[in-house]
């Protein structure tokens, strides 16, 4: 007697879960061989599958090529809770990083491909730059946008620059890729980055990433106009920023890999 799963079962999808389940339980990223012979398909096979997996965010490469789990599978792991989470344990050095600089403070996740604001605390400054909760940071333009870059691959920000393009915001944007990849180099460095004027005129922004124990969760900024964010200033507020960022991150069950 055959089942409904039997059935009603399609088997390019029985072999996609399969790979998908095959990448999640290694401890290690595998390569396309090693995920054909473990799943027992050619490798052909094997390389569509990933592809598609890979396009929709489910697995990612690393710079070897070989395969992990990927940002969207890690996020469909946790439930629908996930950014609750980050925004309910976030929120207190959010708060504290406000009464700091007295200024606004954004907390963003990376969440499907996309850098989005799940929380806002504004200035209560006259003269201020405030976005909306749920609006979507420009990878190429945002403090925010770089320091998330800064922890994928140049590979990985390359596709996501063709993908969305960089479009001009103002006579600051970087609008070239070996520019910006420059720029992500230094922000790795550093481990903080900055954002003069390149998404709106006037505003200034210093941002750090946090992470969880998948990778990079998102990253919290400080914004300000930029006549009172300064380089002397972002000097000052860049290691409470980054502080505070790596204090949330060992609440998310990051921790620092050894040297």
């Amino acid at each position: 007697m055959t089942t409904p799963s039997q059935r009603y079962g399609v088997n390019a999808l029985e072999r996609g879960l399969t790979i998908l389940e095959t990448v999640g339980a290694s401890p290690r990223a595998l390569s396309l061989r090693d995920v054909a012979t473990r799943c027992r398909v050619p490798k052909t096979t094997a390389f569509r599958l990933l592809a598609t997996l890979e396009g929709r965010g489910f697995v990612e490469r690393d710079a070897a090529g070989a395969y992990r789990v990927g940002r969207r599978a890690a996020r469909l792991a946790q439930g629908p809770g996930g950014a609750d989470e980050l925004r309910r344990l976030a929120h207190p050095f959010i708060q504290r990083l406000h009464r700091l600089s007295q200024d606004t403070v954004n907390l963003a996740q990376w969440r499907d491909d996309e850098i989005v604001y799940v929380d806002v605390v504004a200035s209560r400054r006259p003269l201020r730059f405030v976005e909306d909760a749920g609006s979507i940071a420009p990878m190429h333009a945002t403090a925010l946008g770089k320091v998330v870059a800064a922890q994928l691959t140049d590979p990985q920000v390359r596709a996501r620059l063709r993908r969305d393009g960089m479009p001009k915001y103002t006579a600051r944007t970087i609008t070239s890729v070996s520019r910006y990849l420059a720029e992500i180099h230094g922000v790795r460095e550093r481990g903080h980055a900055e954002d003069r004027e390149e998404h709106d005129e006037g505003a200034a922004c210093v941002a750090a990433p946090v992470f969880d124990a998948q990778g990079v969760a998102g990253a919290i900024s400080i914004s300000a106009p930029a006549s009172r964010m300064t380089a002397d200033r972002i000097r000052r507020l860049a290691p409470p920023l980054v502080e505070a960022c790596e204090a949330l991150s060992r609440q998310l069950g990051h921790r620092r890999r050894r040297a």
